[in-house]
């Protein structure tokens, strides 16, 4: 189903795009863009998910923080309002 939503958007911005002014061999990167746009979001949503569940499992900022490969601030700052809620 992901694979069919990245195709159908690469698609739609394919058919947006005006031939007089972007030549077809440049259209791949932009397909690729559009595709890793979608994944990102939905990479975002899993991984907030991820820190929820570990911090409601008791797990610190700090060992959130190792996973991450970030400082301890910086996964607070990002993801301690997800708490909140």
């Amino acid at each position: 189903m992901k694979r069919t939503n990245e195709a159908s958007r690469a698609e739609e911005l394919l058919d947006r795009l005006d031939p007089a002014t972007t030549a077809a061999k440049y259209t791949t990167p932009l397909a690729r863009i559009a595709q890793l746009t979608d994944r990102r979001g939905e990479l975002d949503r899993d991984l907030r998910d991820a820190v929820r569940l570990a911090r409601t499992l008791g797990f610190s900022w700090t060992d959130v923080a190792i996973s991450l490969n970030v400082s301890r601030q910086a996964a607070r700052q990002k993801y301690g309002p997800l708490e909140d809620r």
